[in-house]
C-alpha cells in the first residue's frame, strides 16, 4: 500500500511548486521520527467529495447521498519500497506485518497467495463530477451534518484508517502536500501554536484521531463480514479472475458500480432486512432523479459520463426494486445471523433513529 496514495477527502494531484517539493523534505523528516500536528479550521477544501460510509451509516443518510460501491486495489505493502517515491523512507518488516495484520481484517485478498494484493470494497456516497463536494457541505462551508451521525472516515481525516498507526506519519506528509495546494494551512511538522500533536515517531497520540481509527476500521471490519464476502464472491468472475479482468480496477483511485449487489446479499439475510433494502431503495429512486434533475436545470453537464452514470444507477434500482417486491415473502430463508445483521442495520430502533429525515 502506498501511504501518499489519493485515498482520503483531500484531492491533489499537482500544484505550486513549493508544494510539490514537500514531500521528499517531509520524508526526510519522517525518517527521523518527528511529530506532527493538526488544526481544523473549518474551511471545508478537504470536504472535496463524498465520503465513504459504512452501510449502516449509508442507509442512514439514504435521502442525503446516493449511495454506491466503490472497488480499489490495494498493492501489498512489500520491504523495501518507497511509498510515494520518497527516496528516505522505506517499510521495514514490522511495518509490513502491521500493514498485513490490518488488511488482513478489512480487505479481500485476492488470488494468488500470501504475496498476492488486496481489494478494498466500500459502500460510499457518489460523486457526480469530480468539482462537485460533499453534499452535505453547506453554503457557509460547514458540515450539515455535524451532529447528526456524521461518517466515521470524515473523522478520521486527515489520516487513513487502511495504514497502520505506525506509517501515519507518511500519510500526514502526503496530505501536507495536498492541504498547501488546497490552500489550507492545517498539518504542521512538529508542534505549532494552536495546534494538536497528532503523531509522535510511529505513534499516534491524539485520543479523538485514535478513536476515529478505530471506528473506522471496526465499520470496514463490519461490512466485510456482513456483506463483502459474499460481493467479492460475486464480483470475482468479473472483476477479479485475471489481471485483465482487474484492470479495470485502479490502483489510486476506484471503480465506481451500482450498490445492487450489496442490497442483494442484504435482501437475502430475512424478510425484515428484505424491507429496510427496499425502503432504501425507494428513498435512492427518489434522490437520484432529483439529483438529475437538478443537474440538467443547471446545465451542470460538464460531466455527462457522472449523469449517464446516474441514470444507470436509477435503472438499477429501480429493476433491483420491481424483483424484490415480486419475490414472495416466504421464499426468503432467514439465515442463522439474521438476527446480529438486523441489530447492525439498525432494525431494533424506530425508523426516526435509522434514517434521517434530513431532504437532501
Amino acid at each position: 500500500m502506498d501511504p501518499y496514495a489519493n485515498r482520503g477527502r483531500l484531492a491533489a494531484s499537482a500544484g505550486p511548486a513549493e508544494a510539490r517539493a514537500m514531500p521528499d523534505d517531509a520524508a526526510r523528516a519522517t525518517a527521523a521520527n518527528l511529530s506532527w500536528s493538526f488544526h481544523c479550521s473549518a474551511c471545508g477544501k478537504c470536504c472535496n467529495s463524498a465520503p465513504q460510509m459504512s452501510l449502516p451509516e449509508l442507509f442512514y443518510h439514504q435521502r442525503r447521498f446516493v449511495g454506491c460501491l466503490a472497488i480499489q486495489r490495494v498493492p501489498r505493502l512489500r520491504p523495501g519500497y518507497r511509498p510515494g517515491g520518497a527516496s528516505s523512507v522505506t517499510p521495514d518488516e514490522t511495518d509490513c506485518a502491521a500493514f498485513s495484520e490490518l488488511a488482513d481484517a478489512v480487505l479481500h485478498r485476492l488470488p494468488g497467495g500470501s504475496d498476492a494484493d488486496y481489494v478494498l470494497l466500500a459502500t460510499q456516497g457518489f460523486s457526480r463530477s469530480p468539482s462537485d463536494p460533499c453534499p452535505a457541505l453547506g453554503l457557509d462551508m460547514l458540515c450539515t451534518l455535524h451532529h447528526d451521525r456524521k461518517p466515521a472516515t470524515c473523522s478520521v481525516v486527515p489520516l487513513d484508517a487502511l495504514v497502520p498507526d505506525r506509517m501515519q506519519q507518511l500519510v500526514l506528509a502526503g496530505r501536507m502536500k495536498e492541504a498547501a495546494y488546497l490552500g489550507a494551512e492545517c498539518i504542521a511538522l512538529g508542534s505549532r501554536t494552536d495546534f494538536a500533536p497528532l503523531t509522535d515517531g510511529h505513534a499516534v497520540v491524539d485520543r479523538s484521531a485514535k478513536e476515529a481509527l478505530a471506528r473506522r476500521r471496526r465499520d470496514l471490519a463490519d461490512d466485510k463480514r456482513r456483506w463483502g464476502d459474499a460481493v467479492f464472491g460475486i464480483l470475482g468472475r468479473d472483476l477479479f479472475a485475471d489481471e485483465a479482468a482487474l484492470s479495470r480496477v485502479p490502483v489510486g483511485g476506484f471503480l465506481t458500480i451500482a450498490i445492487a449487489p450489496v442490497l442483494v446479499v442484504l435482501a437475502a439475510v430475512s424478510p425484515r432486512s428484505r424491507r429496510r433494502c427496499l425502503e432504501y431503495l425507494d428513498a435512492q429512486i427518489v434522490l437520484i432523479e432529483e439529483t438529475i434533475r437538478s443537474a440538467v436545470a443547471r446545465k451542470g453537464l460538464a460531466d455527462l459520463a457522472g449523469l449517464q452514470q446516474l441514470r444507470s444507477f436509477a435503472r438499477t434500482s429501480l429493476t433491483l426494486r420491481a424483483a424484490l417486491r415480486s419475490a414472495p415473502v416466504t421464499g426468503i430463508p432467514r439465515s442463522s445471523e439474521a438476527s446480529d445483521v438486523e441489530t447492525w442495520m439498525g432494525l431494533d430502533q424506530p425508523y426516526a433513529e435509522r434514517a434521517s429525515t434530513r431532504p437532501s
